[in-house]
């Protein structure tokens, strides 16, 4: 395989989503390697007492209460977790 190789000619790349790739402008074996997205989003698990208010983060615990789901304009859902 070469780096100008259509991206289609990957194994696992049917013409489905070469078309998906192409309209990303990603046409080449190469394009794929060097395509970056524009934003990225850091799933690492944090801890939630060293986070800001407002700031979206993972975390990883138990839930300890049936959640509560409120629909005041758009859908919130608040867990209490252990």
């Amino acid at each position: 395989m070469e780096l100008n190789d259509p991206v289609g000619s990957l194994t696992g790349v049917g013409e489905k989503k070469s078309v998906a790739l192409n309209k990303l402008g990603i046409n080449t074996v190469n394009d794929l390697l060097t395509y970056y997205p524009r934003r990225y989003d850091d799933l690492s698990i944090k801890d939630p007492q060293t986070t800001d208010s407002g700031q979206k983060v993972t975390v990883r615990g138990t839930v300890v209460m049936e959640p509560t789901v409120s629909f005041f304009g758009r859908k919130k859902v608040d867990l209490s977790l252990r």
